[in-house]
C-alpha cells in the first residue's frame, strides 16, 4: 500500500487554498489551533485516492511542484552562502589554473634557452677538439 501521507497533506493544502483566495488579506497569522483539524472524511478520501490512480497522480504532481518551488525559495532564500563559496571555489581554480599554465610557459621558456647553451657550449667544444686533433702542439715530443 503507497505512502497517502504527502498525497492528503496536498489535497488538504489545495482543498484550504481554494477559499483562502476568497478571504482578505490579514496582517497578523491567525493562532494555531489547539489540537490539529482532522475531516470526518479523511478515511473516505483515503479510500478514494487507493481507488483512483489518476487522481493518485494528479495530487502526487501538484506535491512535488510545491515541494520544489519551496526547496528553491529555500536554497534562494538560506543556501546563498553555499553559492557564492562554489563560485569563490571556482575562481581560486581558474586562477591556480592560470597561474599554472604561466609558470609553465616560463618553463619551456628556460628549457629552450638552456637547450641553446648546451648547444652553443657542445660548439665551441666540438671546435676546440677539433682545433686539438689535427696536430700537436710543438713542445709535444715521444
Amino acid at each position: 500500500m503507497p505512502n497517502l501521507r504527502p498525497l492528503l497533506v496536498v489535497l488538504a493544502l489545495v482543498i484550504g487554498s481554494g477559499g483562502a483566495a476568497a478571504q482578505p488579506a490579514q496582517s497578523t497569522p491567525p493562532a494555531a489551533p489547539a489540537e490539529p483539524y482532522h475531516s470526518p472524511m479523511r478515511e473516505q478520501c483515503g479510500q478514494e485516492l487507493r481507488k483512483d490512480f489518476d487522481w493518485q497522480a494528479n495530487i502526487t504532481d501538484v506535491y512535488e511542484v510545491v515541494a520544489h518551488e519551496k526547496a528553491a525559495a529555500k536554497i534562494q532564500r538560506n543556501e546563498r552562502h553555499v553559492f557564492i563559496a562554489y563560485g569563490v571555489i571556482w575562481v581560486l581554480v581558474a586562477l591556480f589554473v592560470g597561474m599554472m599554465w604561466l609558470r609553465q610557459g616560463k618553463l619551456n621558456a628556460e628549457i629552450k634557452r638552456l637547450e641553446a647553451e648546451l648547444r652553443r657550449i657542445e660548439d665551441e667544444d666540438r671546435k676546440r677538439q677539433d682545433q686539438a686533433k689535427p696536430g700537436k702542439g710543438a713542445g709535444d715530443h715521444e
